[in-house]
């Protein structure tokens, strides 16, 4: 008799309600719960596939280390603990604590117990060398309001809004940024109801499919493109002059910047008609209620800040905040919100503060340190050299840029952890792997999405929504795994260090920081008790939300955002320095790369394959077992290559081999290769087994962002040639790919 538990999904961040069906400890069946009056319903493969994750052969049951063969050898979590602390502890001692480094990835970022109890110990040991993925994913989504400013009562929902602007992102299969959460069920609403949808993207994806508007530009002309419509939304007088005048600066600045922007001019360069530029920015500016989300193709495409702070400019040329008045469509539940004035938080440092690392001149931001440094300061000796490295829950060697140099930082490092379910590509350098439980096997709850309601517009839940729930099924039979946050508190004990876990429904840092929890070092606190110091602060206590039932909307205190004080003076800024220097430089061609090379490369998401986690999983191989590189019909005809075939792709920095999959979805000179791909130099380098890495292709030394390090990523001048080999053709179906 099947057990049927509710319980959400965490192999990503989009947190879906589900329901699955067990017998005892093993599952049968997991679902989508189309009750649930946030996501009707919605699941993906990846999610409802977890029982193949969790019963994987390969993954690890116990922790493991190198032995002196280089070999590794099973751990008992004892053991890994109590021999990763001897080996930080003799490093600190010979070295100093800035000599340990930790890098957060996606997974870690999903469980904030973790990341906060991981950045507790980091303070506890003295090291400031924390690195995250967002320095290689979307730093623009943070550096850009500290230069802008911010609008405390919010952006509009993209359920409320007239009209939106989508650049370089997909939510009909990201779920996230400038559409619902189920898109497909919001979209449908959208058209019935008139409202106007604009994407800029060089693919017809499946939010592009949608538009009333799609720009298929050339990747990396997005600020270019941006910059063409504030111009004509100023020359035709179609921005919200009443606006502008009580909570802007900086107009007559930016009106004087983009006028070097011609339609005729940004068109030609992007691959587009002016008429369709001009057409977008009327649309967009003629909505009552509005907004713009920027995903990670004009972020990793080499004008990551500026394209974000560009896209707030458009909302607050076209007025597109929330106003005094209107009802707040999420108060907070797990997580406290701003408190909704109609008025402008002035600009506040962005950079210049913290830690500054030894190359390129680069130090911290707001988006954290520049991980695309992170290799450099492994391989340049000195005194302030990393020595260790902690990758928690991420996958550095399949992620980083610049994948050669990743490669050999990994093997100049005197320690390498790894904690990771598996043995990744980062793994197989590792000196020892900790095995944690996932999904599952341990506790969650829907703070994390609710989070995101501060990182862009379009971003989290827009109503007072959440969900927690408990464990539902036991690790495997005979394993020996642990929570990965017991890693740091273990390792902490035997460091005899103490931590304070801060509060991540706090979103003032000092606030949190003045309230954090001293955890008790001599008794190991529960999870439950770990949630509630996370929690700490929340609007509701986690202990109302009921444990293991449906996700729902809960009763919070209504909110109406409040006047403006008449004491404020603050304004957003639309005439940043930094920003606007910038901005000029694309004019003269300062900023641009030069490109000898026919094609123009970027990087897409398989929509069953999230980052570089479990390729192994037959489930999720069933279109693909490995990335191929999509190309349009007529380049491949043009290039005499089909579906199967293998390509040499080289940029001016190295080349890979992948395999050719035609897609109509691709506009010409511009192919696509899913990141995270690839294996060690040490391992089987067939295309077919373990894909073709775009990572090889980036160098980090060329063309970064002298904020955040990000260098370009996306839109990489590539040459493409088509190998003859004796290989079997792959079998590749029809496939679609998501926003990346």
């Amino acid at each position: 008799m099947s057990d049927r538990s509710h319980s959400i999904c965490r192999v990503c961040h989009l947190m879906c309600p589900i329901i699955v069906e067990r017998d005892g400890n093993r599952i049968e069946k997991i679902y989508g719960d189309k009750t649930n009056p946030v996501y009707f319903g919605y699941t993906c493969i990846k999610g409802r596939r977890q029982q193949d994750y969790l019963t994987s052969p390969e993954r690890l049951k116990h922790s493991v280390g190198r032995t002196a063969s280089g070999a590794f050898e099973p751990l008992s979590s004892s053991a890994v603990i109590e021999q990763s602390a001897e080996r930080i502890r003799s490093i600190t001692d010979q070295y100093g604590p800035k000599s340990v480094a930790l890098y957060i990835g996606t997974q870690a970022a999903h469980n904030l117990i973790t990341r906060n109890m991981a950045l507790a110990w980091m303070e506890a040991i003295g090291s400031p060398m924390v690195f995250s993925s967002l320095t290689i994913d979307q730093p623009g989504k943070v550096i850009a309001p500290a230069l802008h400013g911010i609008w405390l009562a919010g952006p509009y929902a993209p359920e409320e809004a007239d009209v939106w602007l989508l650049v370089g992102t997909n939510p009909m299969v990201s779920m996230q940024g400038g559409l619902p959460i189920n898109a497909a069920h919001g979209q449908k609403i959208r058209q019935r109801e008139g409202r106007k949808l604009i994407v800029i993207d060089p693919r017809k994806t499946e939010s592009a499919k949608a538009a009333d508007v799609h720009l298929q530009a050339l990747p990396g002309c997005d600020a270019e493109i941006l910059a063409a419509m504030i111009r004509v939304i100023i020359a035709e007088r179609l921005f919200d002059q009443d606006f502008v005048d009580q909570n802007a600066s900086g107009f007559q600045t930016i009106e004087r910047c983009v006028a070097s922007f011609h339609l005729e001019d940004v068109a030609r360069r992007a691959g587009l008609r002016a008429a369709d530029i001009e057409r977008a920015a009327r649309m967009l500016a003629q909505g009552r209620t509005g907004g713009v989300s920027l995903g990670t193709g004009p972020n990793m495409s080499g004008q990551s800040n500026l394209s974000e702070y560009l896209g707030l400019c458009l909302m607050t040329l076209c007025g597109h905040w929330v106003r005094a008045g209107e009802k707040v469509r999420n108060p907070g539940v797990l997580v406290r919100r701003l408190d909704p004035i109609a008025q402008a938080f002035p600009p506040y440092p962005a950079w210049g503060f913290g830690e500054q690392l030894r190359v390129k001149g680069l130090g911290n931001s707001l988006a954290g340190l520049p991980t695309s440094a992170l290799a450099d300061e492994i391989l340049l000796d000195g005194e302030r050299k990393i020595r260790a490295l902690i990758s928690l829950g991420g996958n550095p060697f399949s992620g980083w840029p610049d994948q050669q140099k990743t490669h050999e930082a990994l093997n100049a490092l005197d320690l390498l952890i790894s904690v990771d379910p598996i043995i990744s590509t980062t793994g197989k350098y590792a000196d020892y792997v900790v095995a944690p439980k996932i999904f599952l096997e341990v506790a969650g709850n829907t703070a994390l999405q609710e989070s995101y309601g501060v990182f862009g517009p379009g971003w989290g839940y827009q109503a007072p929504y959440a969900q927690a729930c408990g464990p539902l099924v036991d690790p495997p039979h005979g394993s020996d795994l642990i929570e990965d946050w017991e890693f740091f508190y273990g390792t902490a004990q035997k460091l005899g260090l103490p931590l304070k876990l801060k509060s991540a429904s706090i979103l003032d840092q000092k606030q949190a920081a003045r309230s954090a929890l001293e955890v008790d070092m001599t008794v190991k606190p529960t999870t439950d008790r770990l949630w509630t110091a996370v929690l700490d602060g929340a609007p509701l206590p986690l202990s109302e939300i009921e444990q293991d039932a449906p996700g729902r909307l809960y009763d919070v205190d209504e909110q109406f955002v409040k006047p403006k004080t008449p004491e404020c003076t603050d304004r957003l800024r639309l005439d940043d320095p930094t920003m606007l220097q910038e901005l000029s430089g694309l004019v003269s061609g300062e900023w641009n790369m030069a490109n000898p090379s026919p094609y123009l490369l970027i990087t897409c998401r398989l929509p069953d394959i999230h980052n570089s986690s479990w390729h192994g999983v037959a489930a999720l191989k069933r279109r693909h077992g490995f990335n191929p590189l999509f190309v349009n019909p007529e380049d491949a005809k043009e290039l005499d290559v089909t579906d199967g075939d293998f390509v040499d792709v080289e940029s001016d920095h190295a080349s890979i081999t992948a395999i050719v999959q035609v897609s109509e979805d691709l506009r010409r000179r511009v192919v696509a290769l899913p990141p995270c791909w690839g294996a060690p130099p040490m391992g089987e380098q067939d295309p077919q087994t373990v894909g073709s890495s775009a990572a090889k292709l980036i160098t980090v030394d060329k063309h970064f962002d002298p904020i955040t390090g990000i260098p370009r990523m996306s839109g990489v001048p590539v040459r493409l040639r088509k190998l003859k080999t004796d290989a079997k053709k792959p079998s590749t179906k029809e496939s679609t790919y998501a926003a990346g």
